[in-house]
């Protein structure tokens, strides 16, 4: 990305994303709804991939090929390094069938399809959820998420660019809506799926995206900036200490998390305030440009 379209903000949104995972992942009694630092990561994903796709489209400079060669250069070396850690480790230190069990995630991590490999052993009952929660690859099905995004909305934008540009954002907004509906009209039903599967959880990126493309009119005032940051901030801070073990997630209850990271990435855009000040403090950054590494490791370790 272009070093003058860097955001600190986001970087320190990332920290408290994967803070809020890390810390629920520790004790679950400490930060009982911390999951939703994964939701939070969605819709920063979503907006960032948003920002550079469009801006190279519009450019005339984007390629799939160019495109895809800097995802894997910016995931595989650490993704590899733990998988390769994990491997050898489960080797030594996990009974057969469950070093059987971490060996098909780690095909299934490669090939960004770790998610339907978790979604298919949850769904045959209770102590094979059992067993899923003791793999330490359990975390990439939120990055094979991630990645079958990316397969198809570069795709999706190019399209809307060349013959639909001046219906992308309704086009968007359609796609979005009918990816939360399926997960509100499912999550009862078919939980295991709305969980893991990537059409139930597109509409969390796709939030992202419709900030990158200027769907939402920008916040004019600072007392404007200020208020919005502050509810954004806050309703990520209540939720991760509300929502717990026993909240029908994602569903309805997706929304607010979503919702407060989209209120600060978009306070960030229309010139920022006090929260967001807050989330380009050195540290704040430095955490959020370790997130991938720390949310890659923290789980198996």
């Amino acid at each position: 990305m272009h070093l003058a379209n860097y955001r600190p903000d986001i970087d320190g949104l990332r920290a408290i994303a994967v803070l809020a995972v890390v810390f629920h992942h520790l004790s679950s009694a400490l930060l009982p709804g911390g999951y939703v630092g994964v939701d939070i990561f969605f819709v920063i994903s979503g907006y960032l991939i948003t920002r550079i796709i469009s801006r190279e489209i519009s450019e005339g400079s984007f390629t799939y090929v160019a495109f895809y060669e800097r995802r894997a250069r910016r995931i595989f070396p650490a993704l590899f390094a733990m998988l390769f850690v994990v491997t050898i480790g489960g080797y030594f230190l996990q009974l057969p069938s469950d070093f059987s069990s971490t060996m098909g995630a780690a095909v299934g991590t490669v090939f960004f399809s770790s998610n339907f490999v978790f979604w298919r052993e949850m769904k045959q009952g209770y102590f094979a959820a059992t067993d899923v929660g003791l793999n330490p690859l359990l975390h990439t099905w939120s990055l094979a998420v991630e990645e079958q995004f990316y397969v198809l909305f570069p795709v999706l934008l190019f399209v809307c660019a060349k013959y639909f540009r001046k219906h992308t954002k309704m086009v968007l907004v359609v796609c979005a809506i009918f990816s939360l509906a399926a997960a509100v009209a499912l999550i009862k039903s078919k939980s295991v799926a709305v969980f893991f599967l990537s059409p139930f959880r597109a509409w969390e990126l796709l939030i992202g995206s419709l900030l990158a493309i200027k769907a939402v009119p920008l916040l004019n005032g600072r007392v404007a900036r200020e208020i919005v940051g502050v509810i954004g901030l806050g309703v990520i801070l209540v939720v991760c200490f509300v929502y717990d073990s026993r909240t029908t997630f994602p569903g309805w209850n997706a929304v607010a998390p979503v919702f407060g990271a989209a209120l600060l990435i978009h306070v960030g855009s229309s010139g920022g305030g006090a929260v967001t000040r807050l989330l380009s403090l050195k540290p704040m950054v430095f955490v959020g440009l370790i997130s991938y590494s720390l949310y890659l490791w923290h789980w198996p370790l």
